[in-house]
């Protein structure tokens, strides 16, 4: 009896650790999900109101993708999630992140161009998924 006993003591230890591991594979996808549609919409609004050297749009679309993204990998990794927290203030208000040149050109001053959230994305998916 008492080997059944740790058997079964055993079994759902391997169990609950079966679920957490479940638990966080989810919330990886649900992160790398999120993350991956802002960046994508991000895009898409970027080719259709960027004109030349004009300056970005301000989009509430965006702001709620790029908070939303930044919720779900917080759990995970808070750096990236302040990252995409940056992008949702960014979205908000772009001027506040422009500076003007010596030469006279505008400069935006943030700390992750979009291109490097691609790059992330692409490292996080390999890291995460192991493709």
């Amino acid at each position: 009896m008492e080997i059944i006993n740790s058997l079964l003591t055993v079994f759902q230890i391997l169990l609950n650790l079966t679920k957490e591991e479940e638990a966080e594979i989810q919330n990886k996808n649900e992160a790398f999900t999120s993350m991956k549609f802002a960046y994508q919409e991000t895009v898409k609004h970027i080719r259709k109101t960027r004109k030349n050297d004009s300056k970005d749009v301000t989009s509430t679309y965006l702001k709620d993708l790029w908070w939303e993204a930044s919720h779900q990998v917080r759990p995970i990794n808070r750096d990236i999630a302040s990252i995409f927290e940056e992008k949702s203030v960014y979205w908000d208000n772009p001027d506040i992140y422009m500076t003007e040149t010596s030469e006279g050109k505008r400069k935006y001053n943030f700390r992750f161009r979009l291109h490097e959230v691609k790059i992330l994305i692409n490292k996080l998916e390999k890291k995460w998924f192991k493709k």
